[in-house]
């Protein structure tokens, strides 16, 4: 019984160590996003550098795309057709989302990014405290704002236009759910939960 204090002790500084060394990596990726040296971006055995190349050379659909399956990978999930579920939502890191969030912000000079969304849907009135209808009034204004809604309706994944994009427009997939034949006007509450848990956005 003697030796406990001290087993505890060294588990303790094991764990503080090995947290400020995950707190060190995450801060120099977020530094190396700002340099000019551009390293490879990796965090939580995910690869973000086809993410960072597709934003470089300004292929947007497909970097939104990627910007999905790099979310579920985060998430733990390997196959296309998966989706965020409730205890994704509760347990999802913040620092990833701020990492993806800083390659897109970077490479659109500041049009781009879950952040930029995050500050036009508060700007209409949304995130917290609304009951379902005036939540729903909320998305369709923001719909209106970012190009995902023409002439009162959602507009279908194949109609949209990567040519002319308003600001907040991407990125998308992660964002809303829908259909070929309604459109994506379904909001993906449990990724908005983490956009409005993760203050760093």
């Amino acid at each position: 019984m003697k030796y406990l204090p001290r087993i505890f002790g060294i588990t303790f500084l094991v764990l503080t160590l090995v947290n400020y060394s995950g707190r060190l990596f995450s801060e120099e990726i977020a530094s190396g996003l700002e340099s000019n040296n551009e390293p490879l971006i990796l965090a939580q055995k995910v690869d973000y550098t086809r993410l960072r190349d597709l934003l470089r050379r300004g292929q947007w659909q497909e970097a939104d795309k990627e910007t999905r399956m790099v979310i579920l990978r985060l998430a733990g999930y390997s196959r296309r057709s998966a989706w965020l579920r409730d205890r994704d939502a509760r347990n999802f890191s913040c620092q990833d989302l701020s990492t993806i969030d800083k390659l897109w912000l970077k490479y659109s000079k500041g049009n781009f990014g879950f952040s930029v969304q995050k500050q036009i849907y508060r700007s209409l009135g949304g995130m917290r405290g609304l009951d379902a209808r005036r939540a729903y009034e909320v998305w369709k204004k923001f719909g209106d704002r970012v190009g995902w809604r023409k002439g009162g309706k959602w507009l279908l994944y194949k109609r949209l236009t990567y040519s002319k994009m308003r600001r907040g427009f991407l990125p998308i997939r992660m964002n809303v759910a829908g259909s070929p034949s309604t459109g994506m006007g379904v909001r993906n509450g449990r990724f908005w939960r983490i956009l409005a848990r993760c203050k760093n956005l």
